[in-house]
């Protein structure tokens, strides 16, 4: 009979606790939609909602405001490969990741490395890291780094042109990368984009004040989505704290189970 009023008051009670779980990671994901739309909207149609609108010749962009130029990549960014050689060992070693672009732990590697770094490039702070290859596979393919640094080979990294935001453009093709909108411009069976094309793609910008503007619009709105998330994790957390302990408690004796409180 006890055993029974246990097994019926735990099946309740984290019926419950895990519905609650499952409304509050919606309510993340939804917090999470919600930064990518406002990141969305504010690089490609600006902050201003009246502003007259013209078509910005990419059919995956839709329209942009007006008074915005379209500007070749080839404009802005220029491509670098500058090779660590025997130089590595006075390289950080670097990792393009959906944190952005990290210092890798070496003291307590991960994954595999090769026998030398000879063939990683250069990375310096403000300059972008693109993976070019796989886009559709990859969890992040852009990057801007705020350290100096050696990475990969295989990666893309370019310089920006000091007259652009280069937080602007990162917000940009951040936005393109979490939507994978830049599949007209994959080649092969590995989804690459080639330089030649990203670099004559083209990209909408407003004037440098308008950048400035929008990053601090979005830097702002971010860090209010991202105190939501955690402060939704956190409870469920909590709750998965509480539904443990309430397990241990009623299968150890620490709570008395009585038929009222499996009653509907």
């Amino acid at each position: 009979m006890e055993q029974s009023l246990i097994a019926k008051f735990l099946d309740r009670k984290t019926t419950q606790i895990d519905e609650a779980i499952a409304i509050k990671e919606q309510q993340i994901a939804l917090l999470k939609e919600r930064k990518q739309i406002i990141i969305q909207k504010a690089v490609t149609q600006g902050l201003d909602p009246t502003v007259r609108m013209k078509d910005s010749g990419v059919d995956w962009i839709g329209e942009i405001p007006e008074r915005w130029d379209i500007v070749p990549n080839k404009k802005i960014f220029s491509l670098k490969k500058n090779l660590v050689g025997k130089k590595s060992a006075e390289y950080e070693l670097l990792s393009l990741t959906l944190r952005g672009v990290i210092k890798r732990d070496m003291e307590n590697p991960e994954g595999k490395f090769p026998a030398d770094f000879d063939t990683y490039q250069e990375v310096r702070d403000g300059d972008f890291v693109f993976c070019l290859f796989d886009v559709e596979e990859t969890p992040r393919a852009v990057g801007l780094s705020s350290h100096d640094g050696m990475i990969t080979g295989a990666y893309t990294v370019f310089g920006a042109d000091p007259g652009v935001s280069k937080e602007f453009l990162y917000l940009f093709y951040l936005s393109l990368d979490s939507r994978k909108m830049m599949r007209p411009l994959y080649k092969g069976l590995r989804n690459t984009i080639p330089k030649d094309a990203f670099l004559s793609f083209k990209t909408p910008l407003p004037s440098l004040s308008e950048q400035k503007k929008i990053v601090q619009f979005v830097e702002v709105a971010i860090k209010r989505t991202e105190l939501g998330i955690t402060h939704m994790s956190e409870q469920i957390e909590k709750l998965k704290e509480y539904k443990t302990t309430l397990i241990n408690s009623a299968v150890t004796g620490k709570i008395k189970i009585t038929p009222g409180m499996v009653e509907d």
